[in-house]
């Protein structure tokens, strides 16, 4: 593009909003056209033969009608872009350049035609190959060439990582968009490579040439971004460990889900982002299709979560932290908002219900590690 001497004059901000096509718009009947995600092109005849039509108000209505971002052909028609102009697209992020008159705006947009052309290619290819890679592994001589074509090598520190949580995004609403955008602009600003794909319940996120730290920062991002778009979202995080070979893809997103749906169903500690801070959950998932592993739960804590059940009573709750809390009453009571007193009556319940002694250790640990076979399982 510096070939064709553009510039950006406003809107950087918006530089990472996603282009879908190209499209002329000199006026304010043709921008109505616009379908959304488009950059516009003018040279600035539809305002010149105006009356009361300016290049703000062409650019009022590119924004309202989606468009990306705008080129301006500066001219005998556009001489020069007022301030305003430009105070206003900085404020809505909205990117617009200048070429000049003596550029010719076919090449140009040829040029963005073959960007666009190009992006889409990628975006196909590489879905395919990680969708492939994801659930078919044996057949790593299809995918395998692809990913590494476009740097996603075992040598540039590839890892999967899965959002999930309780919240839906519409796929037909402006927020998906504005979720690859931001996705998009982390990972440039990391130096990184990240491509997703989306399931069910879950995105998947396919990262490359970023290290722990900079997932950590990418994955903290993104969260504030949810939390700033969406009302009370639950979000779960899930990151796999650095993966060495490409047919390790499949492993690593099983991994990967089965930590996430420790996250979202452990009733005790703290939540593990990282599969390789599973600790004694790595043991437990091995068990965890083993007839005995169901029966174990059964014999320490179910009667509790059938008390509960029958009962509408918060007992597993108050057990949960109790083991948490290391028997710390005070401690649980603070975080249920209630009087100790409260859960010390309801630790003697439980220890009647289980016919316990919660002050002995090994008696607090063969329950916790029940609490955590419950959510592997």
């Amino acid at each position: 593009m510096n070939s064709f001497d553009i510039k950006l004059v406003a809107g950087e901000a918006g530089m990472y909003n996603s282009v879908k096509w190209v499209h002329m718009v000199e006026n304010e009947e043709i921008s109505s056209f616009l379908d959304g995600g488009e950059i516009v092109f003018t040279t600035g005849i539809g305002i010149f033969e105006a009356k009361d039509f300016d290049l703000l108000s062409l650019v009022k209505e590119n924004i309202q009608n989606g468009a990306s971002g705008m080129v301006v052909n500066v001219g005998p028609y556009i001489p020069e872009i007022s301030e305003t102009v430009i105070a206003y697209c900085n404020r809505l992020g909205f990117p617009l350049f200048v070429v000049p008159w003596e550029v010719k705006m076919a090449r140009i947009i040829k040029v963005f035609c073959l960007y666009i052309l190009e992006a889409e290619k990628y975006e196909m290819e590489i879905s395919e190959a990680l969708e492939k890679a994801l659930h078919f592994p044996k057949q790593d001589n299809i995918y395998a060439p692809v990913l590494e074509k476009y740097g996603f090598h075992p040598d540039n520190k590839i890892q999967i990582s899965v959002l999930a949580g309780e919240f839906k995004i519409d796929e037909k609403t402006t927020l998906v968009d504005e979720l690859l955008q931001k996705i998009n602009y982390i990972t440039y600003q990391l130096d990184g490579k990240v491509t997703i794909s989306k399931s069910d319940k879950h995105y998947i996120l396919f990262s490359a040439n970023m290290d722990e730290a900079k997932i950590h920062v990418f994955s903290n991002r993104l969260t504030e971004f949810l939390n700033s778009k969406l009302k009370d979202p639950e979000i779960h995080w899930a990151i796999g460990s650095e993966i060495k070979q490409l047919h390790d893809i499949h492993k690593s997103y099983l991994r990967v889900k089965n930590l996430l749906k420790i996250n979202q169903r452990a009733m005790i500690f703290n939540p593990i982002t990282d599969d390789h801070n599973l600790g004694a959950y790595e043991l437990l998932m091995e068990y965890a299709d083993k007839t005995g592993a169901k029966e174990y739960i059964n014999n320490m804590i179910e009667p509790l979560f059938e008390y509960d059940r029958m009962n509408n009573t918060d007992l597993c709750v108050v057990l949960s932290l109790y083991l948490e809390s290391n028997g710390r009453v005070n401690d649980v009571a603070q975080k249920l908002f209630v009087h100790r007193n409260t859960i010390n009556y309801k630790i003697k319940k439980i220890e009647n219900l289980l016919s316990c002694d919660l002050s002995d250790f090994f008696v607090r640990l063969n329950l916790a590690v029940a609490f955590m076979m419950k959510a592997v399982l």
